[in-house]
């Protein structure tokens, strides 16, 4: 999903005359907050946990909880695509 709409933000710039994002990960830290929406609630058990369950794993502490901004789970969150091609068209 994040690479195809990579390629229609690419799109958007071409149309208007610029150039490719090329690397974009300094954008995505830089601009996250804005462009992508944050994913707070939720948990990914690690090693051991039976697949769809809803219980801890069979280590204890094996798990990663979504957090306000970046976590290990969600990233940056789901990216927003207007938000992101305003943002890419703004530079």
């Amino acid at each position: 999903m994040l690479a195809g709409i990579i390629a229609l933000l690419n799109d958007a710039r071409f149309r208007a005359g610029k150039g490719p994002l090329g690397f974009i990960n300094p954008l995505i830290y830089e601009y996250g907050p804005t462009a992508f929406n944050d994913i707070k609630k939720g948990v990914s058990y690690g090693c051991g946990a039976p697949n769809g369950a809803d219980k801890p794993p069979s280590l204890p502490m094996m798990m990663w909880n979504c957090t306000v901004g970046w976590d290990p789970v969600t990233g940056m969150g789901s990216p927003d695509f207007e938000k992101l091609r305003k943002i890419v068209l703004d530079f």
